[in-house]
């Protein structure tokens, strides 16, 4: 439970520093792992030490930090491996001085330890906390909804505002994905130039928003889109694209509308 814990601890500090998307539920399944295999190495003979050391050291943490990655290259992997033990040893430090040097050894075995409710009450209370800072994690993007995008279709590419828009719940019925809605004008630069409408699946949807009770929209998918918000960026290859024949900013803050389901 400890490790679990600590590893959980840790594996949160990565992500905030690397600035990895990664969920709660990625974070804890990534610990869980190293829990596991904590367990299991040392039921391990001795004279295998070798082997269950690049397990440990090697293997397992590059699996964590490919979990809470969710996706990256075998260089980000490392990164985040050498990260990881970096955030370890100074966590490690601070925990043996606190644990050794001041009151909170005693406390922690005396007190804290000795009293299975209040060990309770502190797992509780450090779930809520997470909770709670996902909660206001996501208040936070959707308060600050508007965002740098690029979409890239070939060797062109258009960079404009887009806007998070939690009431865009437009699905493709044929893709089954979700469907972002751009300003004709802005797209026309791109637009115009696709000779083969085929390879970017071009085709329309029907629609009940934007003004209209009902209507088609012209979609279109491109081969990846970046969103940037500060120094986060979100990749969506293969996006799906709905053209829009007018503004839908009237004081030109943004040009898009970005599908709520982009940010899960």
């Amino acid at each position: 439970m400890v490790n679990l814990f600590m590893d959980s601890l840790i594996l949160i500090l990565v992500s905030k520093f690397l600035k990895y998307t990664a969920t709660y539920f990625r974070i804890i399944t990534a610990a869980t792992l190293g829990a596991i295999w904590a367990c299991i190495a040392v039921t391990i003979p001795i004279h295998y030490i070798f082997l269950r050391n690049i397990c440990t050291y090697i293997l397992i943490s590059l699996l964590m930090i490919r979990i809470c990655a969710k996706k990256c290259d075998l260089k980000d992997m490392i990164k985040g491996v050498v990260t990881l033990y970096v955030v370890t040893f100074t966590v490690g430090g601070m925990c043996h001085m606190l644990y050794y040097y001041t009151n909170a050894g005693y406390y922690i075995n005396t007190v804290i330890l000795n009293d299975k409710l209040l060990v309770a009450a502190i797992v509780m209370a450090g779930i809520l906390l997470m909770a709670i800072s996902r909660y206001l994690d996501q208040f936070i993007a959707y308060k600050s909804k508007v965002y740098d995008v690029i979409l890239k279709v070939g060797e062109k590419q258009v960079c404009i505002k887009g806007i998070l828009d939690t009431g865009n719940v437009l699905q493709d019925p044929y893709y089954h994905k979700p469907v972002n809605v751009i300003e004709y004008q802005a797209f026309e630069s791109i637009f115009n130039n696709i000779e083969d409408c085929t390879k970017v699946k071009y085709h329309m949807i029907p629609f009940r928003s934007l003004g209209c009770s009902e209507g088609c929209i012209e979609v279109i998918m491109v081969d990846v889109m970046y969103i940037y918000r500060n120094e986060k960026r979100i990749t969506k290859k293969e996006a799906l694209v709905g053209l829009y024949k007018q503004k839908l900013s009237s004081d030109n803050a943004y040009q898009m509308l970005l599908n709520g389901e982009c940010f899960r």
